[in-house]
């Protein structure tokens, strides 16, 4: 009885923390539907894409809202594409 009862509290623990698979594709989209208004600019030029010149002092800016209240940690990648949005790998 014992053996099952942590076996049922196992597989419920990996249920709950188990995570969406979800396919990354190179377009315009949000991925979690409580982030809304996703900006990526110049940080010197606000209304700008954000495109900066290589080995130049130039930042990129990268904000959003998340609507869920609380304190979070967030992880982002930012890669470089080719002009017609491919990773230039």
């Amino acid at each position: 009885m014992q053996k099952l009862l942590i076996i049922l509290l196992l597989f419920i623990s990996t249920l709950t923390f188990a995570q969406t698979d979800q396919t990354f594709t190179y377009e315009n989209k949000i991925y979690q539907p409580n982030i809304k208004t996703v900006l990526c600019y110049n940080s010197s030029k606000e209304q700008s894409i954000p495109v900066i010149q290589l080995n130049s002092s130039e930042t990129i800016t990268l904000s959003f809202d998340d609507l869920l209240a609380g304190t979070k940690n967030y992880w982002y990648t930012i890669e470089h594409c080719t002009s017609d949005w491919q990773p230039s790998r």
